[in-house]
């Protein structure tokens, strides 16, 4: 009787048992499921910019892991909570916290990301390190009749401190007819930014750029990159009657800096803009801004305090109402478009097309250089 009664219990625990393994196995890729189609997705839908195919699958895979791995945590977070409770709080409540789990799950994993990508100051090639007083020089442009000393092959270009990766542009050409004024003052050639605020004054007036028509502020990238088709399309416009100034902040590119670089953007075209506003006569030359990338959103706030300005591809603009500048921005720049409140897949997408936003063709990406001179003939228009 005994031995009667043990062997169907035996059996059915067996046969219970292989049923909940069976059960969890399939649960367990019903997990996956999610990761896997957001990857399927993310590889089939149309990118920003068209990448190459090592960055499609990195992030897909990237998007993949962070949406199983939203939906792992908040399985685990929703099991705990029921066992810990013993059932009594009501799912709803349960699921409202798994939904915040995911949330911070999705935050932490494109921080991780983004942080990785994150170098220390990058050197530059070619940089001249010396004492910042024995840096400062004031020059015109190059064969002009009022030339004063120059220091660098840089063409109608004032230097003041350490020359910085933006300086490509100091040895482009000047084809308009008068000599323009152009002043950049880099990172290390003073302590803080009144100071260096107050250098690039010093160094205009030292140029005569303060007696020219327009004053032009423009605001860096990260890198102190400033995009010389946009300070030659205002020349030409011109005539050359424009003095141009650029003080670089940081040493990174502009999303490390945006990320890691808390307002040093913002505190130092402030600083610049008061400066210049300062030196200028009351009826003395207009001033204009202009801001590229992650200089653009440091402009933007400065408006009212300028008589015009231009910016282009400000990060995270897509979607935003007009401003009060002329803003530029390229339907397929991922840097307009980048933003956390995107879905997964194109959070992804926009994240890694990043790494190629400066390769595209021209007006394409993150690059705007034939649409500074429509820019500009833009910002001269009478406002309503």
């Amino acid at each position: 009787m005994t031995a009667t009664l043990l062997l169907p219990r035996r059996d059915h625990r067996v046969a219970t048992l292989s049923a909940g393994h069976g059960g969890e196995g399939a649960g367990t890729a019903i997990m996956w499921l999610p990761g896997f189609l957001a990857a399927v997705l993310c590889l089939a839908t149309p990118w920003p910019l068209d990448p190459p195919l090592w960055l499609a699958v990195v992030a897909a895979l990237l998007c993949g892991g962070t949406v199983s791995g939203a939906v792992l945590v908040a399985r685990g977070l929703f099991r705990l909570v029921r066992r810990v409770v013993g059932g009594r709080v009501p799912r709803v409540a349960v699921w409202a916290v798994a939904v915040w789990s995911v949330a911070v799950w999705s935050v932490a994993v494109w921080s991780v990301a983004v942080l990785a990508g994150a170098a220390a100051p990058q050197a530059v090639p070619g940089a001249e390190s010396q004492a910042a007083e024995s840096q400062v020089a004031v020059v015109r442009a190059v064969g002009s009749p009022d030339a004063g000393p120059q220091v660098s092959s840089g063409a109608g270009w004032a230097i003041a401190g350490e020359v910085a990766a933006g300086r490509a542009f100091l040895d482009l050409p000047v084809s308009s007819p008068r000599a323009p004024v152009r002043a950049y003052v880099a990172h290390a050639a003073a302590a803080d930014d009144a100071d260096r605020a107050a250098l690039a004054v010093e160094t205009l007036r030292r140029a005569g750029g303060l007696e020219r028509g327009t004053v032009l502020v423009a605001v860096p990238t990260g890198s102190g990159w400033v995009d010389g088709a946009a300070v030659t399309a205002l020349e030409q416009r011109l005539g050359g009657d424009v003095a141009t100034v650029a003080v670089q902040y940081a040493e990174r590119p502009s999303w490390v800096e945006f990320v890691l670089g808390g307002d040093a953007a913002d505190r130092s075209a402030a600083a610049v803009v008061a400066a210049v506003r300062a030196a200028l006569p009351p009826d003395g030359p207009r001033l204009l801004l202009f801001g590229e990338s992650l200089g653009a959103a440091a402009a933007l706030p400065l408006a009212p305090q300028v008589d015009g300005c231009l910016l282009a591809g400000r990060p995270g603009s897509a979607d935003d109402a007009p401003t009060g500048c002329t803003e530029l921005r390229n339907a397929d720049d991922p840097v307009v478009r980048w933003s956390t409140r995107l879905d997964p897949v194109t959070f992804w997408q926009v994240t890694a097309s990043l790494l190629i936003a400066q390769d595209a063709g021209a007006d394409h990406g993150h690059r705007y250089g034939q649409s500074f001179v429509s820019g500009w003939a833009a910002v001269d228009q009478p406002r309503p």
